[in-house]
């Protein structure tokens, strides 16, 4: 059973935390969990709120207080969010691309049997009745 006290100042301190490097923590950061091996049993979870700054990855013990990892938690998924959207935004649109492609290569093939093909959104190669 951890010391109220002590949770309670680690509560503060990992939302000063948070509040102070709320731009970073925007663009990454996660919450991992481990479990640690003591006397031959297994003991935990251990909570950490993991980040990079520059090319080294850091983190801040969270500890067992699930509350409080909880909190975090909703904050990060709130502050990471609108990457996450800009995020699926361009896969949807990297996935519309490629259909799109398929269906242009799929309709260049079925015009080039016909004697026709595609310019651009055009279709080519009709010939006027009578004309040679």
């Amino acid at each position: 059973m951890e010391n109220r006290t002590f949770v309670d100042q680690r509560r503060s301190q990992v939302r000063d935390f948070v509040k102070a490097h709320r731009e970073q923590l925007a663009r990454q950061g996660a919450i991992v969990s481990s479990y640690r091996w003591r006397d031959g049993r297994k003991v935990g979870p251990y909570h950490r709120l993991a980040y990079r700054e520059g090319s080294r990855q850091r983190s801040l013990y969270l500890g067992t207080d699930m509350e409080l990892v909880t909190e975090i938690r909703g904050t990060l998924q709130a502050l990471q969010q609108p990457k996450q959207q800009q995020r699926a935004v361009r896969r949807y649109k990297a996935a519309i691309r490629s259909a799109l492609a398929e269906c242009q290569e799929g309709l260049r093939r079925e015009l080039a049997v016909r004697g026709l093909r595609l310019q651009g959104y055009e279709v080519r190669g009709w010939r006027s009745p009578g004309r040679s």
